[in-house]
This record gives structure tokens, C-alpha cells and sequence, in this order.
């Protein structure tokens, strides 16, 4: 699981190595492999700095907020972010992507 991984090399070598390839599963142009990835988001980024974050990061999770496919914005896990930002982080860089989310016309996306 990338999270263990994550878990295991500590905050340098995750920071350096493994956050391009983090974007790039993300990114991907298989569903499946962007629906497990945006599942792991809170898990990832509870080990990354707040600035990368919000600068390598977050445009992924907002490009996924508005995913063609369902089971992806079905499984991003924006809520596991709130506690890394705060009450003025969540505000400024999440709200946005909650209430996004919470308007989607997939039940099971506004249900997570």
C-alpha cells in the first residue's frame, strides 16, 4: 500500500522520490489507478510539508474534484485534508472543493 510506504521512508525520501510519482498516478489515464490514488490523499500528504502540498498536490485534488469518472470523485478523500490545513487552511484552500463535491450529481460522491 503507498501509505505504508509513505509510513516507512519518512517525510525526506517521501518529499523528494515519491511525490512525482504520487501526481503521476493522479494523473493517470486509467480511472482505476485515480480512484485508488485519491483515496490515499489524506494519508499521503499528512507526511508532506503544508507547501507542497498546496502547491504539488491540491491542483490534482481539485482537477479530481471534477473528474469525468464518478468512482473517482467518489473515493477523494478532501475531508482526510482538513486537519493539515486547519480552520483557515480548510477555509481557504478546501471549502471550495467540499461544497463542489457536496453539489456533485452521483449520490455516492456528496455521501463521501
Amino acid at each position: 500500500c503507498f501509505t505504508q510506504l509513505v509510513d516507512s521512508l519518512g517525510r525526506t525520501i517521501t518529499q523528494n522520490d515519491l511525490v512525482p510519482a504520487f501526481i503521476s498516478l493522479l494523473k493517470d489515464t486509467e480511472a482505476e489507478v485515480r480512484t485508488a490514488a485519491s483515496s490515499k490523499v489524506s494519508g499521503v500528504c499528512k507526511l508532506l510539508q503544508k507547501e507542497t502540498v498546496i502547491k504539488d498536490i491540491l491542483p490534482c485534488v481539485k482537477d479530481l474534484a471534477t473528474d469525468e469518472s464518478a468512482p473517482v470523485r467518489a473515493s477523494l478523500d478532501v475531508m482526510g485534508l482538513a486537519p493539515l490545513f486547519g480552520r483557515e487552511g480548510t477555509n481557504e484552500y478546501l471549502l471550495e472543493l467540499f461544497l463542489q463535491l457536496l453539489k456533485d450529481e452521483t449520490p455516492e460522491v456528496r455521501l463521501n
